[in-house]
């Protein structure tokens, strides 16, 4: 972001939200107006009870009804109302039932009945009903507290967890139904440490320590792929295309197109497929099919098409 300190450097994650980019960093957040180029930079502010929790933000997540979710590493959740910069916390609370139970929140997802998951690296995983406007903790997910992946596969949340693999949990009656754990065995998980989750078809990409794999319904296999063995895979995204986009922590943006089998890489040492810092964070689509990416060191990039390249858009200091 230009003109901002190292620390909010770091765009976590984007989210598009109508005619704004929202990037939370390790400063706090930053809206930026695509219309009239203006930033707001929100922050916690200790004599304000409606600011942030906390500076350093890990998730964004818009829900159904248009309401913002920000997820903290120290301060649980944060809750804007559609239009609304009023924001609502949710912490750890031992004097309040149903409460979240963790600070460090890493991912959120929102199943098909409104119900918010919540994936926590300090106290495993919550749900959020808005109607009655409680937590529930998962108590399996005492096993597995560390939580870094989520995504909804028809009525099973996946869950990808640092250190005890993948788990699946029916959304019904919040048990799991399905674990899976490195194994010498053909068709396993090839990583414990799954960072990242996305569904397309048959198929279930998972972002690992070690590299990227995916289970195929139809076998009941994990397949791990060959080309990006090896690297931390951050972030996985499934475009309206059908593109496969996975996030490396060192090595750049890989994207493999529809029905391809070969993989392009965009890193900051390719002058022709260029990105501004290999160390990717996440990557998102906005409903106009545009391609954003958050780095570590590199601020905020979109990908130009017609030149196939990422341009780092000069969202500057409010």
């Amino acid at each position: 972001i230009t003109g901002s300190t190292s620390k909010s450097m770091f765009a976590h994650f984007l989210l598009r939200n109508k005619s704004e980019i929202w990037a939370g960093t390790e400063d706090g957040l930053y809206v930026y107006e695509l219309l009239t180029h203006n930033t707001f930079h929100y922050t916690y502010e200790s004599t304000n009870p409606f600011s942030l929790s906390d500076n350093s933000l890990q998730c964004i997540y818009r829900d159904r009804d248009g309401g913002i979710w920000i997820g903290s590493y120290f301060g649980g959740i944060d809750y804007m109302p559609q239009r609304q910069y009023i924001v609502e916390s949710f912490f750890p609370r031992n004097d309040m039932d149903n409460s979240i139970s963790g600070r460090h929140v890493r991912e959120m997802v929102e199943d098909s009945t409104g119900t918010i998951w919540i994936g926590t690296e300090d106290g495993g995983l919550n749900t959020f009903n808005p109607a009655t406007r409680q937590f529930t903790h998962i108590a399996e997910s005492n096993n597995f507290s560390n939580i870094h992946g989520l995504c909804v596969v028809g009525k099973n949340i996946w869950v990808g967890t640092f250190g005890n693999g993948l788990k699946i949990i029916d959304s019904t009656t919040h048990r799991v139904v399905a674990s899976y754990t490195v194994a010498n065995t053909p068709g396993s998980l090839a990583d414990n440490n799954v960072f990242s989750i996305c569904s397309s078809g048959d198929k279930v990409y998972v972002g690992l320590l070690g590299g990227l794999s995916y289970y195929d319904m139809h076998t009941g296999r994990f397949e791990s792929d060959t080309v990006v063995k090896g690297h931390i895979i951050t972030h996985i995204l499934c475009d309206s295309h059908n593109n496969l986009w996975a996030a490396s922590y060192g090595q750049g943006l890989y994207m493999r197109p529809r029905g391809a089998k070969r993989w392009k890489l965009y890193s900051n040492s390719d002058k022709r497929h260029n990105i501004s810092s290999d160390r990717v964070l996440s990557v998102t689509e906005d409903s106009r099919h545009r391609i954003w990416v958050a780095t570590e060191g590199g601020g905020v990039n979109l990908l130009d098409r017609k030149a196939d390249t990422f341009r780092r858009v000069p969202i500057p200091v409010y």
